[in-house]
């Protein structure tokens, strides 16, 4: 069914490694190797340009880290937009004109309190866990259990999924 392999995080860090897929869209080409024939989406150069300009943050209390928009607001900090990537993460996106690493240098001591560190955005800085909701229509109640989510994810329409 799936082939072993390591998470996709680490596959996007390491491209020698195999990445999990269905088998059935493993295909040989006819030089005898495996061609993933499923689904793909490649991001184009043009589309991460903003990127260049945000910074990430490892939030010092990680439970705390869907409140630290909140928290720059309330410190006067309202140039820069807080998207949480996942766990401790926080992509700081400046506003226009606005340059994230002097307004960090600026604002050190409030920074210091919400950040253990700051670093320049690159393609290699990746969460290694990422929470979001999956909206589900016209499932009847008596589906609404753990093996329902299991069969999404054995045919390919969720990648993975945590039960709470």
């Amino acid at each position: 069914m799936w082939k072993v392999g390591v998470t996709y995080v680490d596959a996007l860090r390491n491209q020698n490694k195999k990445i999990w897929k269905p088998k059935e869209k493993i295909a040989c080409n006819k030089n005898g190797d495996e061609e993933w024939k499923g689904r793909s989406f490649t991001v184009k150069e043009d589309d991460m340009k903003w990127l260049e300009q945000c910074y990430v943050g490892l939030v010092n209390s990680p439970n705390n880290s869907h409140f630290v928009q909140e928290r720059l607001i309330v410190e006067g900090i309202k140039t820069v937009e807080v998207l949480p990537m996942g766990r401790n993460m926080i992509l700081l996106k400046p506003e226009d004109g606005e340059n994230v690493e002097e307004l960090v240098k600026e604002t050190k001591d409030i920074m210091e309190n919400i950040f253990h560190q700051i670093t320049p955005w690159s393609p290699t800085e990746l969460p290694r866990e990422r929470y979001m909701w999956v909206r589900c229509t016209k499932v009847p109640m008596q589906a609404w259990r753990q093996e329902f989510f299991e069969f999404l994810v054995y045919i390919g329409l969720v990648s993975s999924y945590h039960w709470m």
